[in-house]
């Protein structure tokens, strides 16, 4: 099992939803060139931000005004293979980056992750 089927697996033992979430362009056999993805409109955009490989909701219970409700947290989960590839300096990994800060600055829950562990480290904060 690769570790992103295990990210998964284990997500939803925890009640998390994640979805992956291929991202591309490709012509279509009549000549169509369509975009996929989340945050793939154009060349443009995908230059500077690249989702998650994973993205869905972390449903958490909110406390005070609002206690007993549920909330779904927008997740998203990078899963790189290597931990050298969290440093990488390129212009992928950047946008990367950037779409893992937007998400995290306007209160998602984001992550980059290359280990089961360090993955559930980050969730341990939203899912005590």
């Amino acid at each position: 099992m690769n570790l992103t089927d295990e990210i998964r697996l284990e997500a939803s033992k925890r009640g998390v939803y994640l979805f992956r979430n291929n991202s591309g362009a490709c012509h279509t056999q009549d000549g169509r060139f369509i975009r996929f993805g989340l945050a793939n409109d154009s060349g443009r955009v995908n230059a500077v931000l690249k989702s998650g490989d994973l993205l869905g909701f972390t449903p958490v219970t909110i406390t005070q005004d609002m206690v007993g409700k549920k909330v779904a947290i927008f997740t998203s989960v990078e899963v790189k293979k290597y931990e050298r590839e969290l440093r990488a300096n390129t212009p992928r990994a950047k946008a990367q980056r950037a779409w893992h800060d937007l998400v995290k600055n306007n209160g998602g829950m984001a992550m980059i992750t290359y280990t089961l562990d360090s993955f559930l480290d980050e969730l341990y904060i939203y899912k005590r």
